[in-house]
């Protein structure tokens, strides 16, 4: 973000710039009328045509509303998380991501099958503790939380929440 503010603000230096060059060029010309006009009219122009402003207030509302992060994102944290699941021998897994300043939050979902046991207490903290460490590697302030159900029903309402319906891809 403060990249893209030191270059939004040399762009306006440099607009500002180019308004008192066309005032200094237009003094005692026949231009002279639009000296009262050049500075503003620059600026203007400049921050009308540049698309960044208006890229950080979308990307900030994203955010501020826990939108996902975009697609190539989404599909990399899933590359790192979808070989700890499948290893774990989990068939139907879903992913939700968030992000919102530096933090990532990632909801995975994970329907048992009726031959798979309950998973214990330890065994989710173990997966847990590995679906972070997985994501870690990847983006370093991520936080991950993980659900287990039976329940076809809840597990496809959230489908619709979630961009993956298999573990791997």
């Amino acid at each position: 973000m403060d990249a893209k503010n030191w270059l939004i603000d040399g762009l306006i230096t440099l607009a500002i710039l180019v308004g008192f060059l066309v005032v200094y060029l237009s003094e005692g010309s026949r231009w002279a009328w639009v000296i009262p006009y050049a500075d503003p009219v620059v600026v203007v122009l400049v921050t009308l045509s540049f698309p960044i402003p208006y890229l950080i207030i979308r990307a900030g509302l994203r955010e501020l509303l826990l939108g996902a992060p975009d697609a190539g994102f989404q599909q990399q944290l899933r590359g790192h998380l979808g070989p700890v699941l499948a290893d774990r021998g989990y068939k139907a897994c879903g992913l939700r991501v968030a992000k919102t300043g530096r933090m990532v939050y990632v909801y995975v979902f994970v329907l048992l099958g009726d031959e798979q046991p309950d998973p214990s207490v330890v065994n989710q903290d173990a997966t847990r503790e590995s679906l972070t460490l997985a994501a870690s590697q990847f983006y370093a302030d991520v936080e991950v939380d993980l659900f287990f159900t039976r329940d076809m029903s809840w597990f496809k309402q959230h489908q619709n929440l979630i961009s993956q319906s298999e573990c791997m891809e």
